[in-house]
């Protein structure tokens, strides 16, 4: 797909606003970024606007570059919690279930990560669950 994006953020406006709130020496504003993109099988053309709340200048390049570093950083950390823990398959619905799932696969995460031993996360995962010695070393780090 290809297309184009904009941005447009509202100026600073009183408390009460529904555009800005200042809150100390920081103001935050509500940043708009429309995506128009291209399918080129297709030729079928859509648009979409995202919206964020903000404390940066309304300068275009900077929140392009805030929004594209956040959705970098979440998309590599999706991947790499469903390739490491198979993240997608998980169907823990009832009660406060996913949320204990999900913090003890991001504690699992930090603690697979900060090991430097050679090896992918998916094969230390599986060699802390058959080595009670590589386990005790990662939670001992």
């Amino acid at each position: 797909m290809a297309g184009s994006k904009s941005v447009s953020a509202a100026p600073p406006r009183p408390i009460g606003s529904p555009n800005a709130i200042p809150t100390g020496k920081v103001c935050v504003r509500l940043a708009a970024v429309t995506a128009r993109r291209i399918d080129k099988k297709t030729g079928g053309e859509s648009l979409e606007t995202r919206y964020y709340i903000t404390s940066l200048e309304p300068d275009p390049k900077v929140i392009l570059a805030a929004v594209r570093a956040h959705w970098g950083i979440e998309n590599n950390l999706h991947w790499t919690m469903d390739v490491t823990f198979d993240e997608d398959r998980c169907r823990t619905r009832k009660d406060a279930s996913p949320l204990n799932f999900a913090v003890v696969r991001h504690t699992a995460y930090n603690f697979l990560k900060a090991d430097k031993s050679r090896g992918s996360l998916r094969r230390k995962r599986l060699r802390a669950c058959i080595d009670p010695a590589f386990r005790t070393k990662l939670f001992a780090a």
